[in-house]
C-alpha cells in the first residue's frame, strides 16, 4: 500500500516521459488549385499505436490521441477551417475581378432602323434638297474595346495584387492560429479531465482499502462506529465525485469529437500536450512579437492598402486612354420600310482608335475623395499603434503569468509529496492507535486537492506557453 502512493504521487512527473513534441507538418496547400478533401473519418490514432504506447496503455477499449495528431485533424475537419479555406480563395478571387477592369470588352452589337426626316425651314443653299428625307438600315458589328491606362493602373496590376493577396494569406494565417488555441484548449481540457479523473479513481481505490480495514477492525470492536461510519461517508463522497467527473469527461469528450468530425465509437485516451520553445527574455519576445506577430501584420498591410487608396486618389486626373475598335456589315438605303433593299446594297465597314480624357473637375469631388483617403490612413496609422502596443502588452502578460506558474509549479510538486508521506504516516499511526481517522482523512484530501490543482497548473502553463509562441509568431507549433 505504501509503494501505491507513492507511485501516485509521482504519475504526474512520470507521465511527461511520453509526451510527444510538435512536428512540423508539410508545407501549407494552394488554395487556388487544391479542391477541397471529403470529409471522412480522419485516421489520427494510427500514428501512436506502437509499441511504446502499448506499454502505457495496453487497453484496446480506447484509441490513442496526440495534440500532432489532433491539430492536423481539426485543420482538415473542422468547420471554422473550411471556411477558412474558401474564404481565402474568395480573397484571391475578389483581386483578380478588380484587374479585369483591363481585360478587353467584346460584344456584338447589331441594328435595323427605318425613318423619315423633314425639315422645318427652307434652306436657301443651292444643292441642298429640302422637304422629306427617308432612310432604312440594317447592320452588325463586332466590338473590340480596352481600357489601356489611367491612374489606378500600375497599382491594381501590381501594388493592389501583392497586397491583397498578402492580406488574404495573413488572414488565413491569424484566423488559423486562432483554430489552433481553441484547439489546444478543447484538447487541454479533456486532458485535464482524464487526468482528474484518474487520480479520483486512485484516490477511491486507496479509500476503499481503508475503509475495508476500519470496518473490520470495527467488527473487531478494535475501531469506534463514528470511524467506521466516517470511512463509509468519505467513500460515498468520492464515489459522487467520480461520476460527476465522468460527466464532465464525456463533455469534453464530445467537444473535442465534434471539432474534428469523429465518428469513433471508443473514447479516446490523451497523450499530454508539450510545448516546447526557448524562453528568451522579455525584450527579445517583444522584438519577436513586433516581427511575427499576424495580428500586426494584418494592421500593417491595411495600413499600406488605405496608403495605395490615399496615391490612387491622388492621381485621378491621370490622363484616361481607350482602345476602341468595331468591325460591321450592313447596308443603308434612301427608302422607307426597307422597300428597296437587295444584296448589291451591302457592304463592310470598320474603325479602330484611340481615346483619351484628362479630367480637371467632376462631380466626384477629386480633392475631397483625397482627403477622406488621407483620414483613412491616418486611422490605420493610430490602429496599428494600438494593436502593436495591445501585442506588446500581452507578451508581457503571458511571460509574467509563466514565471509565476514556474514558482507555484515548483510550490505544489513539494506540497504533492510532502502530503503523500503524510497519507503514509498517518496511515500508519491510525493502525498502531496513535492518531485519529480524521488525521489520515485530512491527508488524503489535502493530497487529492493538491494532485487536482497542479493538474490544473500545468495545463495552464501549457496553454500559456502556446498563445505566448502564437504571439510571438512561433508557426512551427501548428504547421
Amino acid at each position: 500500500m505504501k509503494n501505491r502512493i507513492l507511485l501516485l504521487g509521482v504519475f504526474l512527473s512520470v507521465s511527461s516521459l511520453f509526451a510527444q513534441e510538435i512536428h512540423v507538418l508539410s508545407g501549407e496547400k494552394n488554395l487556388q488549385t487544391v479542391k477541397k478533401p471529403l470529409l471522412q473519418e480522419p485516421s489520427i490514432a494510427s500514428i501512436y499505436q506502437s509499441r511504446e504506447s502499448d506499454k502505457f496503455f495496453p487497453s484496446k477499449s480506447y484509441d490513442v490521441l496526440a495534440f500532432t495528431s489532433y491539430l492536423p485533424a481539426l485543420f482538415e475537419y473542422n468547420d471554422n477551417a473550411e471556411e477558412l479555406f474558401y474564404q481565402k480563395k474568395i480573397d484571391y478571387l475578389q483581386n483578380e475581378i478588380e484587374k479585369d477592369r483591363y481585360n478587353f470588352d467584346i460584344y456584338v452589337d447589331g441594328y435595323a432602323k427605318t425613318g423619315k426626316y423633314i425639315s422645318t425651314q427652307q434652306l436657301n443653299i443651292p444643292n441642298i434638297q429640302t422637304g422629306a428625307f427617308e432612310e432604312s438600315g440594317i447592320g452588325t458589328a463586332l466590338n473590340a474595346n480596352k481600357l489601356l491606362y489611367d491612374g489606378k493602373y500600375h497599382f491594381v496590376n501590381h501594388t493592389y495584387d501583392v497586397l491583397n493577396k498578402r492580406l488574404a494569406d495573413i488572414t488565413a494565417i491569424n484566423t488559423k492560429e486562432k483554430l489552433a488555441v481553441l484547439g489546444l484548449s478543447i484538447y487541454s481540457n479533456l486532458y485535464a479531465s482524464q487526468e482528474k479523473l484518474r487520480i479520483f479513481k486512485d484516490i477511491y481505490k486507496e479509500q476503499e482499502g481503508m475503509t475495508l480495514r476500519i470496518s473490520k477492525g470495527y467488527d473487531e470492536g478494535k475501531n469506534s462506529a463514528l470511524d467506521n461510519i466516517d470511512a463509509y461517508n468519505g467513500l460515498l463522497s468520492l464515489k459522487r465525485v467520480i461520476l460527476n467527473q465522468k460527466y464532465i469527461h464525456v463533455h469534453n469528450e464530445n467537444i473535442l469529437k465534434h471539432s474534428i468530425k469523429s465518428k469513433g465509437e471508443k473514447p479516446y485516451k490523451l497523450f499530454p500536450e508539450k510545448i516546447n520553445f526557448e524562453l528568451a527574455s522579455l525584450m527579445d519576445l517583444q522584438k519577436q512579437a513586433i516581427k511575427g506577430s499576424s495580428d500586426i501584420a494584418l494592421e500593417s498591410n491595411r495600413l499600406k492598402i488605405n496608403q495605395t487608396e490615399y496615391l490612387i486618389e491622388k492621381r485621378r486626373y491621370y490622363p484616361v486612354v481607350r482602345f476602341q475598335s468595331h468591325i460591321g456589315y450592313g447596308t443603308a438605303q434612301d427608302s422607307l420600310y426597307f422597300k428597296n433593299f437587295n444584296s448589291e446594297g451591302f457592304s463592310s465597314y470598320w474603325e479602330a482608335g484611340l481615346t483619351f480624357k484628362i479630367p480637371i473637375y467632376n462631380s466626384k469631388d477629386i480633392i475631397l475623395n483625397k482627403e477622406k483617403a488621407l483620414n483613412r490612413v491616418l486611422k490605420q496609422k493610430s490602429t496599428l499603434s494600438a494593436k502593436s502596443r495591445e501585442i506588446l502588452l500581452a507578451v508581457e502578460d503571458s511571460y509574467n503569468s509563466l514565471q509565476k506558474y514556474k514558482y507555484q509549479k515548483d510550490i505544489l510538486e513539494q506540497q504533492v509529496t510532502l502530503s503523500s508521506k503524510k497519507i503514509i504516516i498517518a496511515k500508519e499511526e491510525y493502525l498502531i492507535g496513535k492518531a485519529e481517522y480524521r488525521d489520515y482523512s485530512n491527508a488524503l484530501t489535502s493530497y487529492l486537492n493538491y494532485c487536482l490543482q497542479l493538474v490544473e497548473l500545468e495545463e495552464d502553463y501549457t496553454k500559456e506557453m502556446y498563445i505566448l509562441g502564437i504571439l510571438t509568431g512561433k508557426k512551427e507549433l501548428y504547421e
